[in-house]
């Protein structure tokens, strides 16, 4: 998953409810891995 801009509704969502909440939920009982990486770290390692 692929995050940058605060006003992406994407990621940012999910960074703001874990920032507000302290808490980081784990969905789907850990069965899959999800990796979110920012969009500046991604174009760093491409280019």
């Amino acid at each position: 998953m692929i995050y940058g801009s605060l006003d992406d509704q994407n990621m940012s969502v999910f960074i703001k409810i874990v920032d507000k909440l302290k808490i980081f939920p784990i969905v789907n009982g850990r069965k899959y891995a999800l990796q979110p990486v920012h969009q500046e770290d991604l174009g760093k390692a491409y280019y």
